[in-house]
């Protein structure tokens, strides 16, 4: 989504980050001492400016504006310090915030929101560092899913079609011989809806979307952000039940893969 859809420390940190790094750059380009160097700091300046308007309309993209600001906005940061060291200590400390605040431009929002709300700040806080981190939340740390113990157990049934979220589904078909509804990739709309859907849906109508995608097995690594979200927004969806323990009639645990960490239910109709 644009980064007006997304919190204020979030929407601050796409639409201002990568304007220090095009500073730094347009410094580097004006200072280059010939022409080869011109012509590089150009094309950097092309491409920053491109990964940055791109960034501001689809939020996710907006990590690559980062990563080419990240080397113009450190020589512009270093050049910046050097000079703040010939100052006073107090103007210098001054100085010093306002880099931070340059270089964390999501920071001086989360103070002015604590400030006029506090209970808003800490909101938008964590949901924007959850964003723009992609991080695993509710005390989750490195999955122990295996995936490789998975396939070599799936393997050894017959190829059949699994109904998983969207993150697993890609190790499932490296790993394994079977098929999957969908997975995190743009063309494949109508099967993403589904999963997300259907995880996030009541028994009944969960069951509708499984039956449309001729799915016999259901498969789910717990300890991912992808569940934890479906079951955090829909807390009386498919996933939510699942990862609580609650198996509706259509469904049957299977035991298919032990040790891999990955669940499995089997479609019974």
């Amino acid at each position: 989504m644009p980064f007006w859809h997304t919190t204020a420390p979030m929407a601050a940190a796409i639409a201002a980050g990568p304007r220090v790094g095009l500073y730094g750059v347009y410094r580097l380009w004006r200072d280059a001492k010939d022409a080869p160097t011109r012509l590089l700091w150009l094309d950097h300046m092309l491409l920053l400016a491109g990964a940055w308007l791109i960034g501001m309309a689809v939020a996710r993209a907006s990590a690559t504006a980062l990563v080419f600001a990240a080397v113009p906005a450190a020589a512009l940061i270093l050049s910046w310090v050097y000079q703040l060291r010939s100052i006073p200590i107090l103007p210098r400390l001054g100085g010093y915030a306002l880099v931070i605040s340059l270089l964390a431009p999501g920071l001086p929002v989360v103070l002015v929101m604590g400030a006029v709300n506090p209970a808003s700040a800490n909101t938008a806080s964590s949901g924007s560092v959850q964003q723009m981190a992609g991080i695993k939340v509710g005390g989750m740390g490195m999955s122990k899913c295996r995936y490789d113990v998975a396939g070599a157990a799936l393997d050894k049934l017959p190829a059949t079609d699994i109904f998983a979220p969207l993150d697993i589904g890609p190790d499932l078909i490296v790993k394994s011989h079977d098929r999957v509804v969908a997975t995190g990739h743009h063309r494949g709309a109508a099967g993403m809806h589904d999963v997300i859907a259907a995880f996030m849906a009541p028994a009944e109508e969960a069951h509708a979307l499984v039956r449309k995608r001729h799915a016999t097995l259901i498969a789910v690594c717990p300890d991912i952000y992808e569940p934890a979200v479906y079951a955090a927004r829909a807390p009386k969806g498919l996933m939510a039940q699942l990862l609580h323990g609650k198996t509706p009639e259509w469904l049957q645990p299977v035991d298919i893969a032990p040790g891999s960490n990955i669940r499995f239910w089997r479609v019974l109709n």
